[in-house]
């Protein structure tokens, strides 16, 4: 995914998010590292994963 045109959920790198949601939604988001969800904006969002997501954030 290009740098520009999008969104992220960013969290502290040091913080296991990240891989923890890797390992319990695998494919739903696409990642940069440990530190961030990425989205694209012309993307459907998979909305059942998201709002635990973001309350695990």
């Amino acid at each position: 995914m290009p740098k520009i045109g999008g969104y992220a959920l960013f969290v502290h790198c040091q913080w296991p998010l990240i891989a923890d949601a890797r390992t319990v939604f695998d494919d739903a988001f696409t990642y940069e590292g440990n530190r961030a969800v990425l989205f694209d904006v012309h993307a459907q969002i998979t909305k059942t994963p998201l709002p635990l997501l973001i309350a695990q954030a």
